[in-house]
């Protein structure tokens, strides 16, 4: 991590937002569970190229979640903890 830190130092801020856009992707294809490496990959491979930095950052939130629970709280068989309720991407991820 620290190795990526330091080139995005020197990357300009469009770089960095592809860079980032990227690695959510790949983070949503890559939970190491198939049904949320579907579900998530599918979703983030249509929608996170077009999202605001503020649904990104709300995206982020919800990716550092444990896998697990987040496929739970996708597909409604947990409730979403207080943190998550008022997230507009959870709301589309369950509609996905």
């Amino acid at each position: 991590r620290n190795r990526h830190v330091k080139i995005e130092a020197t990357m300009d801020p469009v770089e960095k937002e592809f860079a980032r856009r990227k690695r959510m992707i790949y983070r949503s294809k890559q939970r190491g569970w198939l049904e949320a490496d579907i579900l998530m990959g599918s979703w983030a491979v249509q929608y996170v190229p077009t999202l605001t930095t503020a649904q990104l950052d709300e995206y982020e939130t919800i990716l550092n979640e444990e896998t697990i629970d987040i496929f739970n709280y996708i597909t409604k068989k947990d409730p979403l903890p207080a943190h998550l309720q008022n997230l507009e991407l959870m709301k589309e991820l369950q509609a996905y």
